[in-house]
């Protein structure tokens, strides 16, 4: 806290007997707060059975998924509470980590995939996370986040008849029951990498009405959308995109407390093509992706009572 003091006094005499003194006194304070912390927690994800499995019962089981979470951190209000920072850094380790296979069912019998949940050998993920709010003035409100992913699988092997029925990539060509494969050892995570966003905010109130706008650019990094687990390890990679949203809208008094409210906004305005999801059917040739909205514009009137 800093605190700043001002202080004057006059005395004087109109007569001999009478002494009139003024004076005035003046104090300015601004206090920052900060509030360090750490944290530890750990969690599981129970274990079961694939439902989805159509072969043996005997392959159908898996194990549960436990992790262990640590995290670092600093809040801070500055500037009188104008300004929020909080910075964290956070360490997850998981063991087991519960993953799904899709497998082609082999010719001759039912027509169709089967669905096994295994389990690999777990993962560590390393990160920092920073959020700032800057309340610039009573109208306008300026904010920024950024977050880093940094993720190490471990390696392990599992059976090829339960991670990609033992196919090789090549049709016609399949391994032998009981071939191991190798997978982790690699960063991938269906979590970006990295992500950035600013907004940039303004409000303020006329009478019984009230006008809203806000402009705000986001920005991801690359992340696994799909791993088909065929014999090649293929993987399906969103190389990252941004987008740029915004909204004007302005409020009004109706009666008594009733409010109308029109607003215009648009989402992904600079018109970005990106992935959102993908699944493959036991390779890259069958399946879907599914892609995010292009640029999208709405008019959107609400009556609230």
């Amino acid at each position: 806290m800093e605190s700043t003091s001002f202080f004057a006094a006059l005395t004087f005499r109109p007569i001999e007997s009478v002494e009139v003194t003024l004076g005035a006194r003046r104090i300015e304070e601004e206090k920052d707060v900060y509030n360090s912390y750490f944290n530890y927690s750990e969690g599981f994800r129970s274990g079961g059975f694939s439902i989805r499995s159509a072969r043996s019962p005997d392959e159908a089981d898996f194990a549960p998924e436990n992790a262990e979470q640590r995290e670092f951190g600093v809040k801070a209000e500055l500037l009188d509470g104008r300004l929020r920072v909080n910075l964290a850094f956070y360490e997850l380790e998981v063991e087991n980590s519960q993953f799904s296979s899709i497998i082609t069912l082999p010719p001759g019998s039912i027509p169709g995939t089967t669905t096994l949940i295994n389990n690999g050998a777990g993962a560590e993920y390393h990160g920092v996370e920073l959020e700032t709010r800057w309340r610039i003035n009573d109208a306008w409100t300026l904010a920024a986040n950024y977050g880093t992913v940094d993720v190490k699988n471990k390696r392990f092997t599992i059976a090829c008849e339960l991670l990609d029925g033992c196919a090789t990539g090549v049709p016609g060509i399949t391994d032998p029951v009981g071939t191991l494969r190798q997978r982790g050892g690699n960063d991938d995570s269906r979590q970006t990498d990295w992500n950035a966003n600013v907004s940039l905010s303004y409000g303020t109130a006329l009478g019984n009405e009230f006008f809203a706008a806000n402009v705000g650019w986001k920005k991801v990094g690359d992340f696994l959308l799909v791993n088909t687990g065929g014999g090649a390890d293929q993987r399906l990679f969103e190389g990252g995109y941004q987008s740029i949203d915004a909204r004007i809208a302005y409020e009004m008094t109706v009666r008594d407390d009733d409010t109308l409210t029109f607003s215009l906004f648009g989402k992904n305005l600079s018109d970005e093509e990106c992935k959102e999801q993908a699944l493959f059917l036991g390779g890259p040739n069958t399946g879907f992706q599914g892609w995010g909205a292009p640029r999208t514009w709405a008019f959107e009137v609400v009556y609230q009572h």
